[in-house]
């Protein structure tokens, strides 16, 4: 690579993580032309990290916070090279991985974009969908119904491998750490900013796919992922957007499902994201109690 590929990063009080994915780009040399640290109301010393830091980021400041599509946007806007890599503050990448996925995206016309395997920093390989979801598929999800036989197909189905081995084409990316062509970037349109955090990786694909582009999935090119490190901040916060971007997902593309689909998807949506709050309460009970 020489000055080929851009990284757009969206960071919101994450700054410790922000400094460990920078330091893993410290080496890029000729490879990476450009940094763009897209920041979202950050109030943990940010600002220092960026200013000083040796890869010299380009940083965009957000008062109030835009969220995640809103900073891709801004921050793939604000850059030229002709490959960008999407990635959220928690990941860790490398200046290989890079080169490893770059070659991967250029293996073929029509290739859209190309994601690694993520593994958390305890090695455990953090699963997202890869092949389209369904009301199916949202309902074995979301009721946590995959642990009976007869609908543990259909999650497996969705997920798809996630273990080290030949390039696949799949039919979703995760917003976690993929890079993609700028011309296919522009071509597809950006990140729907309706959805303020979670799912416009999924929107987005389908969007590809439907264009006709090409999404692959490198497993044999691995990153490293603190999940969750922006949720922790506000846990209730990062649940409530969850559920509302899956809702805005499922009325934006499956808007002429029949009205007891629908009932039941939004339901179980609903019930899930109650269930899921009450259990984030009780656990905050538990830590100030003990």
């Amino acid at each position: 690579m020489s000055r080929e590929v851009a990284v757009v990063v969206v960071t919101r009080n994450t700054r410790e993580q922000l400094h460990a994915l920078l330091e893993g780009l410290a080496d890029g040399g000729e490879a990476i032309r450009e940094i763009v640290v897209v920041d979202n109301d950050s109030r943990d010393g940010t600002d220092r990290l960026v200013a000083e830091h040796p890869t010299h980021p380009k940083r965009i400041f957000n008062s109030p916070g835009r969220g995640f599509a809103a900073g891709i946007n801004q921050g793939v806007r604000a850059s030229s090279a002709p490959d960008v890599v999407v990635a959220t503050a928690s990941t860790r990448l490398t200046t290989s991985a890079l080169a490893a996925l770059r070659r991967e995206l250029h293996s073929a016309d029509g290739i859209a974009a190309v994601a690694p395997l993520i593994r958390g920093l305890d090695g455990a390989v953090q699963r997202h969908g890869l092949f389209a979801p369904r009301p199916l598929t949202a309902l074995v999800v979301l009721l946590g119904l995959e642990r009976f036989a007869m609908f543990r197909g259909e999650a497996e189905r969705y997920y798809g491998p996630h273990r080290p081995g030949p390039a696949i084409d799949v039919d979703n990316i995760s917003g976690a750490c993929f890079m993609v062509r700028r011309e296919a970037w522009e071509k597809v349109g950006e990140f729907d900013e309706q959805f303020f955090l979670y799912c416009e990786d999924v929107d987005w694909s389908l969007r590809a796919r439907e264009a006709g582009w090409r999404l692959r999935f490198v497993p044999s090119v691995e990153v490293r992922r603190e999940k969750s490190a922006t949720a922790r901040v506000d846990s209730v916060g990062s649940i409530r957007l969850y559920y509302r971007s899956l809702r805005a997902f499922y009325r934006k593309h499956h808007r002429r499902d029949l009205l007891p689909v629908r009932a039941l998807w939004l339901g179980g949506a609903y019930l899930r994201e109650g269930t899921e709050l009450l259990a984030n309460r009780m656990r905050r009970q538990k830590g100030l109690r003990y």
